[in-house]
């Protein structure tokens, strides 16, 4: 299992979820200006 992944690009606000032994990732993927 991975103890602290890094994600390749630009994802600012990443939330974990986990449910039982699953671990869910949600990031948003988008830009405002």
């Amino acid at each position: 299992p991975y103890t602290n992944p890094i994600l390749p690009g630009f994802f600012p606000d990443p939330s974990i979820c986990k449910n039982g032994d699953d671990y869910y990732l949600a990031i948003i993927h988008g830009y405002n200006f």
